[in-house]
Formats: structure tokens, C-alpha cells, sequence
């Protein structure tokens, strides 16, 4: 994909949530008129449960329907994807703080959850040792990881690349509110966002995100910690967007 198509389907998704989501039709009555663009939120404002980020014609069905967190798992294929990691086969195994039921993440590589130390669980451990004893190998282990044998891949938030702290090597972002975002390439070693998901765009001084595919909740610009300390570019190998920390020499002065 493109940035123009990823572009276009922005715009869409953005007169769609205008139309359709009690939020962002929120801030145009605020305003007293139809908003061009949503007003950037940052993550932690984001209400929860986000019902009103729902379309009102999609309401959440509690008794019927998924958790509206429950992660998608788009966005995990493509970080693995950009990263060079996605298995052909075997098992991706995520740690996270709770259980998700979701057997596959493709057709051909299954998926399972460890659950990690901010879990609320009776014996996680023995939960996890439940888990990788169940894997089909091989196994590829994404997150913060406190076992010490499958092949891992860190997941990273976007405050660490902000302030420099980001680990060398293969890394996925993330973030706890977005998910997945992209990845460090393995060519060139640039941050790309995966543009097949998210869109980033510089607001009020800021990065904000929106991911294109997730209607419930809907996440439009989005604005998570470090995103004030962040700049979009251009990768030269891939003439892709890219994720770069603001160099003090770039900051307005004080």
C-alpha cells in the first residue's frame, strides 16, 4: 500500500466517525461545526470503556460480543511482517495481562498467550508453563519476556524510541491503547510504521495516530506518550514513513 491510498482511506474513515461515532460527533458539536479533522486525544484520555467510541449502529453487545480490547491481530502480522519475523509456521506466543481466544494468527501460525507479571492470575506461572508445554514449535516470543528459551522479539513504546532508550536489533512498536504500529526493518533499520493499519500525521505540534481498520472502538488521532518527541520521515531504501526522536538541535526554542 501506498501513503496516497493510505491517505484516501484516512479521509474515509475520518467522515465515517463524523457520521457515525457518538466521540468525535462530540467534538464537532463543541466546536459548532463540522470538523475537518478529529481533535488529537491523548491515550490516557481515551474513556474505558470506550463505548462511545463505537458506532452507534454497531453498538457493544456485552453479552455477545468480543471484549472491545481484544487486540487485532492484523496489526501484530504486520509488525512481524515488516520486521522479517512472520513464521511461515509454528507458534507466535504474545505476553500480555490477559488470556485472548484466538487459536491462529494466520492460517498457517497458531498463536497463544503467557501472561506477565501485571497479570491478575491465581498461578501464572504454572499457566505458562501449561502454555509453552501446548506450543507447536517453532515459537517466537513477542513482549517483555521473563522465559528464558524461545527466540524473542521485544515490543517497544513509543516513549523509548522518543528519549533514545530503544533496544538495537529487531523491536516491534507498540503501544497499550493502539497495539501494534510497525516495526524496525531489517534493511535499512528504520522505524516504519505499517501504513496498511495506521496513519500518523503532525498535529498541533505532535504525532497523532489513527488506525484504519479498527472500528470498535474507533482510534482517531491518538496521541500517546513521547508522540511530542517524535517525528515522522521518510525512509530513502523504501520511500516509506518512518519513526525518528526529535534531536534537541530540532526543538522550538524555550
Amino acid at each position: 500500500m501506498t501513503e496516497r491510498v493510505t491517505d484516501r482511506r484516512y479521509r474515509r474513515v475520518v467522515r465515517r466517525a463524523f457520521r457515525e461515532v457518538t466521540f468525535y460527533r462530540s467534538q464537532c458539536a463543541a466546536a459548532g461545526r463540522l470538523l475537518d479533522e478529529p481533535v488529537p486525544t491523548p491515550t490516557a484520555a481515551v474513556p474505558d470503556p470506550p463505548y462511545e467510541l463505537c458506532p452507534f449502529r454497531r453498538p457493544w453487545r456485552p453479552d455477545r460480543d468480543l471484549p472491545l480490547w481484544t487486540p487485532d491481530p492484523r496489526q501484530l502480522v504486520g509488525a512481524l511482517r515488516i520486521a522479517g519475523l512472520l513464521p511461515a509456521a509454528g507458534t507466535v506466543v504474545e505476553v500480555r495481562r490477559a488470556l485472548v481466544d484466538l487459536p491462529r494468527l494466520t492460517r498457517r501460525v497458531r498463536y497463544a498467550v503467557l501472561l506477565g507479571a501485571d497479570a491478575v492470575a491465581a498461578d501464572r506461572c504454572g499457566t505458562n508453563a501449561a502454555t509453552l508445554d501446548a506450543v507447536r514449535a517453532p515459537v517466537l516470543l513477542v513482549g517483555p519476556v521473563d522465559w528464558p528459551d524461545p527466540v524473542t522479539v521485544p515490543r517497544v513504546d513509543l516513549a523509548r524510541v522518543a528519549d533514545g532508550s530503544a533496544p538495537p536489533g529487531p523491536l516491534l512498536l507498540h503501544d497499550p491503547t493502539l497495539g501494534y504500529l510497525g516495526a524496525r526493518h531489517p534493511d535499512c533499520g528504520g522505524l516504519h510504521l505499517d501504513i496498511n493499519v495506521v496513519h500518523a500525521a503532525e498535529r498541533d505540534g505532535r504525532l497523532a495516530f489513527s488506525l484504519l481498520r479498527r472500528r470498535r472502538p474507533t482510534l482517531l488521532a491518538m496521541v500517546p506518550p513521547g508522540a511530542g518527541n517524535l517525528r515522522l520521515a521518510t525512509c530513502a531504501r523504501h520511500r516509506t514513513p518512518v519513526l525518528e526522536p526529535v534531536s534537541p538541535s530540532d526543538s522550538p526554542p524555550g
